[in-house]
């Protein structure tokens, strides 16, 4: 299960809940439905990610030396910066830059590969709107959203259920119109199978499906019975032939 990092959870002196070893640091993460959970991550893979540790000892000494410090701080600013909540605005931007990018992503193209496109996504956040993420935040973030909008799908989809907004819907459907992984002609519920139609030519999708099943069916059902037929036959032989070979040896014993 995929976790977004949201934040350091802090004791009552203002510092860092790490593990014995020190390895390990208390934090705040999402999953995937979008739930909060207090878990322990291992500090190396929070540094890969482009996130800042805050250091205890740094605590101790501006509290010491600075009596403006604000003990209510639960990061201090240049932490509190690169893990900044998703805010809509920065959310949407990230999706439209997305739905720009997305067909210049090639070998011939502007970005060869889709790190260099998420890299070029995080230069325009912090641009346009003040944010500072790394390209592995940015991708975290759109996994995220379409991950919510599975969630959601799924839900609107099983009969019965309360229908419930589709965040950020006009950008996905943008990116979608571009991207075909994004809504798959076939989504699966628990209950039941929505095909989804963006064309004409597959408007008669779910007759075909359930005519290629019904006719699955049938063929599996006369194999079975051909089967059973034809055990049926070479038992009847079977036993024709052990009472012919039988009553030859009676034959041959009265005749002696």
């Amino acid at each position: 299960m995929s976790l977004i990092f949201k934040k350091f959870i802090l004791d009552e002196n203002k510092q860092i809940i790490e593990e014995g070893t020190g390895t390990r640091v208390l934090c705040e993460v999402e999953n995937e439905a979008g739930d909060l959970n207090i878990i322990m991550m291992n500090k190396k893979d929070l540094l890969e990610a482009g996130y800042e540790i805050p250091d205890n000892h740094l605590y101790e000494k501006e509290t010491e030396e600075s009596p403006s410090f604000n003990e209510n701080a639960e990061l201090d600013a240049s932490t509190k910066n690169s893990v900044d909540e998703w805010s809509n605005e920065s959310t949407r931007l990230l999706l439209d830059k997305y739905a720009d990018y997305l067909e210049l992503v090639g070998p011939m193209k502007q970005f060869k590969n889709k790190k260099l496109m998420w890299m070029e996504i995080a230069k325009d956040l912090e641009t346009v709107v003040g944010i500072k993420k790394t390209y592995i935040q940015c991708e975290n973030r759109y996994k995220t959203i379409l991950r919510r909008k599975r969630i959601s799908d799924n839900n609107n989809s099983t009969s019965g259920s309360k229908r419930v907004k589709v965040s950020f819907e006009n950008e996905i459907k943008r990116i979608a119109a571009k991207d075909d992984s994004v809504e798959p002609e076939v989504l699966q519920s628990a209950n039941n199978v929505v095909v989804n139609v963006k064309n004409t030519n597959l408007s008669k999708a779910p007759n075909t499906i359930r005519k290629k099943k019904a006719k699955s069916i049938l063929e599996t059902l006369v194999e079975i019975h051909n089967e059973k037929e034809t055990k049926k036959q070479e038992r009847h032989e079977e036993k024709m032939r052990l009472l012919k070979g039988f009553l030859e040896k009676e034959n041959v014993h009265k005749d002696s």
